[in-house]
């Protein structure tokens, strides 16, 4: 688990779904859609785990978080690599180069697209963070259990569990990369307050006091790496999709997380690609 200025500079890395859409009326559309992605993505993909270290040089056969140069080249209609201007993400071109945060599996995107990407120093020695262990960390859980449950429930034509166990699948992710945490709460009567030390408000009409607390943490309670290299893995689940089945040169219409649309007479019916064996 990271410290809060590691934590920070890991979490820069995260980038939420890739949502772009050219605006019109079309026919004869394609939708391209991945069933439960952010599952697929923690059960099919590596994790990184274990101790992190700090490296002066990109490590090619690990899984790793830099701070890099991007001098990207010009996109077009929209890439799979999420570029920054103006502080906001984009997937269509940008001009001018800049630094940011990136996994190792984003890098490799945006190389692929022909974006140059190199790691630089960030603290005047280091470059990023590297892992020496990875693995399918979730497997397991996603497919033993998770998904179990959610097949057992469609059998039973139970559509309230069906929905809870899918929202616990698909928002797993995101309790690995929730922001820092360093403040906790706990409920009050007003005799047990410490007005002076502790920030104090009164629930309504009542004696009770909602209290708010600061904790002096030095690591965080979750290895946020994992959540960034879901999402991570998730467009990257989606560019191999995109380059096996549609025809190149396509331009996307619409995606979300999860889906892309295109022109019907883009689409490659018989392709296919492998995952995971």
């Amino acid at each position: 688990h990271p410290n809060k200025a590691d934590f920070a500079n890991m979490r820069a890395a995260l980038f939420g779904g890739r949502c772009i859409s050219v605006n019109g009326l079309y026919k004869n559309v394609a939708c391209l859609d991945v069933k439960s992605l952010y599952p697929a993505a923690m059960a099919f993909y590596n994790q990184p785990y274990g101790s992190y270290r700090k490296v002066t040089a990109e490590v090619s056969s690990e899984l790793g978080i830099y701070y890099c140069l991007v001098e990207p080249i010009a996109v077009k209609g929209h890439g799979f690599f999420p570029l920054i201007t103006n502080g906001e993400t984009t997937y269509s071109s940008v001009s001018e180069p800049y630094r940011a945060w990136y996994t190792t599996v984003d890098i490799k995107i945006g190389r692929e697209e022909g974006h140059s990407i190199t790691p630089v120093k960030f603290d005047n020695v280091y470059v990023g963070y590297s892992w020496k262990h990875k693995g399918y960390v979730f497997t397991e859980y996603i497919e033993g259990i998770l998904y179990k449950l959610k097949l057992q429930y469609e059998q039973e034509k139970n559509k309230e569990k069906r929905q809870i166990i899918k929202l616990v699948m698909n928002s797993l992710w995101g309790k690995f990369a929730q922001k820092w945490m360093d403040t906790k709460y706990s409920i009050k009567t007003e005799g047990d307050c410490n007005m002076k030390e502790e920030e104090c408000y009164k629930i309504w009409d009542t004696e009770w006091f909602l209290v708010k607390q600061k904790q002096i943490k030095e690591y965080s309670s979750k290895p946020v790496q994992n959540g960034v290299f879901t999402l991570s893995w998730a467009r990257f689940h989606m560019y191999q999709l995109w380059k096996t089945v549609v025809v190149p040169g396509t331009i996307c219409l619409y995606s979300d997380t999860d889906s892309m649309m295109i022109p019907m007479s883009s689409l490659l019916p018989n392709a296919c690609f492998s995952l995971n064996g």
